[in-house]
């Protein structure tokens, strides 16, 4: 009857019917068909008898999966067609107390069918991906009792003894009584089946390392050679030529510990397990241990190591270095890392070229004649074009200033001279009346770059006579995130940490260094003498000379220099913004803090 049903099927048969109640009066109620099919035994199951359609009848296409258990659990003897199946009611997919009875009658045949096991448990993820009620996990607490799952020694082991390792580890679970094996090509799945039934999960921290040194001293070998061309990466990463750059990476550094040790063994004590690895990160003591070379392959994770414990120092605005390139970069010869870094388009200064394939460059120390050199003055430099960094980022502390000057101070008319160089400013501020006319230049900066470069051009315009009064500094400094994202119209106003407005610049700044008794610039370190003993100290402004080397008589008198300074011999002028704000007490220097395009917030 079923097999004429499945071939001649009409939706007829699922169609209401009107019944009559009496002479005046009618009703509708299901289908004479459908009422018999669910209410009385007529479907043929596998085991030879006939169920009602409403007692948890599976389809025929479950049958190899639920195997022995067919008199246990009702499968339909007949292949029916997908709209058979949803008029009857047959289930197409295992329910959780069905995969758990079929796990179990696995467990109890040797030699176990593997390919059936993988089936139950994409049936057994499928459930529990819809999620699991009040009444499922109290039937995963019941099975637990009893129930078991195959363990790394292939074998099924009680389900209560078992863990699993943390998939990203990967670690092998080398045989291991009790460890769970994974089946299936997908761990993520994998892993949520045996969160739902409670299996323990071993995480990193649950781990011990055994550290086996030769002994127990930190090694340089790879500290040094990051140390040697971290002014290569800053070159890299933000086309950045300042000396801090590498300074910062150097600073960070100097707090890592690396050890080279003899053998490095990862235990986990509760089952015996112990298992050789070749590197590890200890973030809580901020050490890098590995085994063996630093660049051998299988220590590729160091990379990843690196690129974690430097944190902010190699992170950029406009670039992106993964933890291979970063290797690539400290095992290559130097040349090699010089030819690719001017073939993506950056700037290398003359004293930075390498022309042999020495691997290690110079040798750093911090007497090194190449980090202390005249071109080096001050630990920082600039390009020759003055630009610093991504123009997309200069665009985005040009767009807050014409906010800030509109919407802030008023002026109706922000007019844009970007365009024209030679001006030495980017901006004209102006009005019919009120207000005096303003050039203003923008720079704009990360902050955790407190350099900032003043170009030979804008200097000049600067320390003119007829701008004293009129030319303006506006430094705006945020906190690092792709351009797009910090320009005004959708920016988080957090996201730009300050403003800082230096007015009548020049007065201002030679006011300052003028106060400046203890300090003066010179063509190598900055120092002081206090008390007998020398003492290195920032400055406030360097002087980066042009590659002639042709340089200034440096003196005491901070105003008669920078007055007298001949412009020709200096490629740029480096300003300290961080050490400006030492000053804000002077009238001249102000400090804001956006809330939005249309309101700033004066600090102090």
């Amino acid at each position: 009857m079923w097999q004429y049903l499945a071939e001649k099927w009409s939706s007829d048969l699922g169609k209401k019917s009107t019944v009559k109640v009496n002479q005046t009066s009618a009703r509708e109620v299901p289908s004479f068909f459908e009422f018999c099919i669910k209410e009385h035994p007529s479907i043929p199951c596998t085991d030879g008898k006939c169920y009602k359609a409403s007692e948890s009848i599976y389809s025929n296409s479950l049958e190899k999966i639920i195997g022995g258990l067919k008199n246990h659990l009702h499968v339909c003897s007949l292949k029916l067609s997908r709209e058979v199946e949803d008029f009857i009611g047959i289930k197409r997919t295992l329910d959780l107390y069905a995969c758990l009875e079929v796990i179990n009658e696995i467990a109890t045949k040797k030699p176990w069918d593997e390919s059936r096991l993988n089936e139950v448990y994409k049936q057994l993820y499928n459930y529990i991906k819809t999620g699991l009620n009040v009444s499922d996990k109290a039937l995963i607490d019941d099975w637990r009792s009893t129930g078991k799952l195959l363990a790394s020694n292939d074998d099924f082991h009680p389900v209560n003894e078992l863990i699993y390792l943390d998939t990203k580890l990967n670690l092998p679970p080398k045989r291991n009584s009790y460890i769970v094996k994974f089946i299936g090509s997908y761990k993520d799945e994998f892993e949520s089946i045996l969160v739902a039934l409670q299996v323990k999960k071993v995480c990193f921290t649950d781990f011990k390392f055994i550290k086996q040194l030769e002994g127990n001293i930190t090694n340089q070998e790879l500290p040094d050679l990051i140390k040697q061309r971290a002014r290569y990466l800053g070159i890299f990463l933000d086309n950045s030529k300042y000396q801090i750059f590498a300074d910062a990476i150097i600073k960070k550094l100097e707090k890592i510990k690396f050890y080279n040790l003899s053998k490095l063994l990862l235990t986990y004590e509760p089952i015996d397990y112990k298992e050789a690895v070749n590197n590890h990160y200890d973030r809580s003591g901020n050490a890098i241990y590995y085994v063996g070379k630093w660049n051998s392959r299988k220590n590729v994770r160091i990379g990843e190591y690196l690129l974690e414990a430097l944190g902010e120092t190699l992170r950029s605005d406009t670039t992106i270095i993964t933890s291979e390139k970063l290797l690539d970069f400290l095992d290559d010869p130097l040349s090699e890392f010089i030819t690719y870094l001017k073939e993506i388009g950056r700037d290398i200064p003359d004293f930075l070229e390498i022309k042999d394939d020495n691997p290690c460059g110079y040798t750093y120390s911090p007497e090194s004649p190449d980090l202390t050199s005249v071109e080096t003055a001050n630990n920082f430099s600039i390009n020759q074009s003055g630009k610093e960094g991504n123009p997309e980022t200069g665009k985005v502390g040009e767009s807050w200033a014409q906010y800030f000057y509109r919407n802030h101070l008023g002026y109706t008319t922000v007019e844009d001279k970007r365009g024209n160089r030679e001006l030495g400013y980017d901006f004209l501020c102006h009005e019919e009346v009120g207000k005096p006319k303003l050039k203003v230049e923008v720079k704009t900066r990360k902050s955790n770059y407190p350099v900032v470069g003043i170009s030979a051009n804008e200097w000049s315009k600067m320390v003119h006579s007829d701008n004293h009064n009129s030319y303006e500094l506006l430094i705006v400094v945020h906190n690092g995130i792709s351009p797009n994202l910090l320009l005004p119209e959708q920016c988080d106003p957090q996201r730009i940490e300050k403003i800082i407005r230096v007015k009548s610049a020049w007065l201002t700044l030679s006011k300052i260094l003028c106060e400046m008794s203890d300090c003066f610039v010179q063509g190598k370190y900055i120092q002081s003498q206090l008390q007998g003993e020398e003492k290195q100290i920032d400055s406030l402004i360097g002087l980066e000379l042009q590659q002639t080397g042709q340089a200034n008589p440096i003196t005491s008198n901070w105003k008669k220099l920078l007055e007298s300074v001949s412009i020709q011999s200096v490629s740029n002028v480096l300003l300290n913004w961080q050490h400006l704000l030492k000053f804000k007490r002077d009238r001249n220097i102000e400090l804001y803090r956006p809330i939005s395009i249309d309101k700033f917030e004066k600090v102090g």
